[in-house]
């Protein structure tokens, strides 16, 4: 159980100093290549190749790591053979990138052939996509 002060307690979240959306997204994309270095590529189950909105946010569901988290955050780029990378991980309170114990990122990353419908309407032109 994580023990909070009285005053964050008291605080309510919408009183909370937050960061910025663009400040949560340069911090993910400054993170990017070292996260990528460390992340071992696992694909989706099923082999289809095709990356759904259920799937993506069901594995941040299913792989909640053993350490407080706020959500998550899914970059994808265009992988050299023309498919999609996708990476996922797990943002702590203060939007940084969840590690374990020996600073590895909780996360996973991956090639698909493309992404469904409502995930690409999801990322909405962007790169990243912050998921609560």
């Amino acid at each position: 159980m994580r023990w909070k002060s009285q005053q964050q307690q008291q605080q309510h979240p919408r009183q909370r100093q937050w960061p910025s959306q663009e400040a949560a997204q340069q911090a993910v994309l400054q993170l990017t290549e070292a996260v990528k270095a460390l992340v071992s590529a696992i694909a989706p189950p099923g082999g289809d190749r095709v990356l759904t909105y259920e799937r993506a946010i069901g594995w941040f569901v299913e792989h909640r790591p053993p350490i407080p988290v706020s959500g998550g955050a899914i970059l994808r780029s265009p992988a050299p053979d023309g498919r999609t990378e996708i990476l996922q991980v797990f943002l702590t309170e203060h939007q940084q990138v969840a590690v374990d114990g020996k600073g590895v990122p909780y996360g996973r990353r991956f090639v698909v052939d493309r992404l469904d419908e409502e995930l690409t309407e999801s990322f909405d032109n962007t790169a990243l996509l912050i998921v609560n």
